[in-house]
C-alpha cells in the first residue's frame, strides 16, 4: 500500500466519521426541539384549562381523542355526581339498532326508528316498552355514562369513540335481553 493510498483511505475514514458524528448531533437537536416544543405545548394547554375551559376541552379532543376529553369533561364541568344536567355532546335523540350500523364520522340518521332521547332532568326509551322517566347523569370513569331513573333504576350506557367523535352508544334498555346500538338522529 502506498502513502498516497493510506492517506486517501484514512481520509474518507475521517470524513465517514465526521458525517455519522454531525448526523448524530443533529438527531439529538431534533429530539431536544422537539422536547421543547412538546413542554411549551403542555404549558399552553394547562394555561387553557385555567383561562377557557371549554376551549381547552375542544383542543383536548382534537388533540388526544374523544376519551381523553370524556375524562376531562367530567372532571371541569363537573359530572363526577349524579345531576339533572345531562352532557351536552349527548342531549337529543338517538336511533336504536339491533346491530352496529357502518356510518361515517359525525353523520346522522336521517330516520328515527326507536328513537332513544337524552334531556334535561328526564329519559325517553321507546323500547321494549316505552318509558319516559325522570333521570340524573353522570360520568364515570372510562367511557360510561350512568343514567339513573325514578322508576327504572340504573342504566349504563357505553359512550363509542374512535377519534375526536362519539360514533353511537351501547347500552341493554331496562326490559330487554340484548344491548342495542345508538346512532344520533338527524331529527
Amino acid at each position: 500500500m502506498t502513502y498516497e493510498s493510506a492517506t486517501t483511505q484514512r481520509s474518507i475514514r475521517n470524513r465517514r466519521v465526521t458525517m455519522i458524528g454531525a448526523a448524530l448531533v443533529a438527531t439529538a437537536l431534533y429530539f431536544g426541539y422537539l422536547t421543547e416544543q412538546n413542554n411549551r405545548a403542555r404549558a399552553f394547554l394547562t394555561g387553557l384549562r385555567q383561562s377557557d375551559p371549554a376551549l381547552y376541552l375542544d383542543e383536548l379532543r382534537r388533540l388526544d381523542g374523544f376519551n381523553a376529553f370524556l375524562r376531562a369533561y367530567r372532571e371541569i364541568r363537573g359530572f363526577s355526581n349524579f345531576g339533572p344536567q345531562p352532557p351536552s355532546f349527548l342531549v337529543g335523540r338517538w336511533t336504536m339498532r339491533n346491530a352496529p350500523v357502518r356510518m361515517l364520522p359525525n353523520t346522522q340518521s336521517a330516520v328515527c326508528p326507536r328513537p332513544f332521547m337524552i334531556d334535561y332532568g328526564h329519559v325517553r326509551i321507546t323500547e321494549p316498552k316505552d318509558i319516559t322517566d325522570r333521570a340524573s347523569y353522570r360520568l364515570s370513569d372510562g367511557n360510561m355514562l350512568e343514567i339513573r331513573t325514578r322508576d327504572h333504576g340504573r342504566l349504563s350506557v357505553q359512550i363509542v369513540a374512535f377519534g375526536s367523535s362519539i360514533d353511537y352508544l351501547v347500552f341493554t334498555p331496562p326490559g330487554a335481553d340484548a344491548p342495542v346500538y345508538a346512532y344520533r338522529c338527524a331529527i
